[in-house]
């Protein structure tokens, strides 16, 4: 799938479950008015107990609210996705022959050890990517590095 169609169907399913959760807290907010007047009307509760009860709900539901939660919902999904294609990479049979035979010091199974590194592209010197990074690889091992960075964005 593209990226356009999984933002798409991403967008979809965060639409229908903001539309869930709006339903809900209004039913709620709703339930509880009625019961808290019912039992302001017996005299179980008071107007202000009332009202400060549902006012601390209120603020207490909006932490939790919709964009919170749907933003929640949304990173889990990205991580998912992101997990799959770097297990899809893992499964991956490299097309590459293997050259064990061409390397003059024939199959050895030694483990390559990489200290210390420092690494930028030449077109950015100023900015390092890498920096001071330890890998011990076994034969046959895979590894992938990932780095975060920052987009700039234009203003």
């Amino acid at each position: 799938m593209t990226d356009s169609v999984v933002g798409l169907k991403q967008a979809k399913v965060v639409r229908l479950f903001l539309r869930g959760q709006n339903a809900v807290s209004t039913l709620s907010v709703t339930v509880i008015a009625i019961y808290g007047a019912n039992l302001t009307l017996t005299g179980s509760m008071t107007t202000g107990a009332l009202t400060s009860f549902i006012l601390y709900s209120l603020t207490v539901g909006s932490s939790v609210s919709a964009p919170a939660l749907s933003g929640l919902y949304s990173s889990t999904m990205k991580a998912t996705g992101a997990s799959r294609r770097v297990f899809q990479l893992l499964d991956c049979v490299s097309s590459m022959p293997k050259s064990w035979n061409k390397c003059p010091l024939g199959n050895q199974d030694w483990d390559v050890e990489i200290d210390d590194v420092l690494f930028a592209y030449p077109s950015r010197p100023s900015h390092i990517m890498l920096k001071g990074i330890i890998l011990k690889l076994k034969p046959g091992s895979k590894v992938g590095l990932i780095v975060q960075v920052a987009v700039e964005r234009p203003q």
